[in-house]
């Protein structure tokens, strides 16, 4: 009887160990920030030193520290000081777009799960030394899956560009898992009191 207890609940507890916590919308998009700063990495030398300016909407204010920050993580040393050697760097925001996508259940009993897009959108200008320009698009993009009742937690209340529209959730399969389980017990207590009344 023990052994049937445990092996009970490791089948349900399973899924949601092997499920783990995804990564909330806002260290994605820092993860983005970090992979367009990748593109500079083939013409920036390491360990350069660059000015560095960020613009963008208002709204994406919180992601304009994180340029910075990325610049310096990938050897970069950031300076506001214009020397002979010193390269230019403008980074500009343009857009954010977080969304869900087809919404289904996982398995018959399992959470639903929907698709996770987040794009982020903007330009490199790069100005080497002897004034030669180069522009970089930034148009990284991320692509995941979420459980659709942990996505308020993924977001941040207070940040809106972390945000995006709820998924529409399949009707049917919601409705038809309580129907599954109330006819299960019916049939059961049926059963109970035809045996033992036999």
């Amino acid at each position: 009887m023990k052994r049937l207890f445990i092996t009970y609940c490791v089948l349900i507890l399973a899924p949601a160990l092997l499920w783990g916590q995804a990564k909330t919308n806002l260290e994605n998009y820092f993860q983005l920030i970090d992979n367009s700063v990748d593109k500079v990495s083939q013409t920036l030398p390491n360990e350069a030193s660059v000015v560095l300016t960020v613009s963008g909407p208002a709204s994406l204010e919180l992601l304009k520290s994180k340029v910075f920050q990325s610049f310096s993580k990938h050897g970069y040393k950031v300076t506001s000081e214009t020397t002979p050697q010193t390269y230019k760097a403008a980074y500009t925001f343009h857009q954010t777009n977080v969304e869900y996508l087809n919404a289904e259940k996982e398995s018959f009993f399992g959470n639903i799960v929907a698709e996770r897009l987040m794009n982020l959108k903007g330009n490199i200008l790069l100005t080497t030394p002897e004034n030669q320009v180069k522009a970089f698009e930034v148009d990284e993009s991320l692509k995941d899956t979420v459980s659709v009742d942990e996505i308020k937690s993924l977001e941040d209340s207070s940040v809106p560009f972390t945000q995006g529209k709820m998924p529409e959730t399949p009707f049917f399969s919601n409705l038809l898992e309580p129907v599954l389980v109330v006819g299960t017990l019916i049939t059961t207590i049926i059963l109970l009191f035809t045996v033992r009344g036999k």
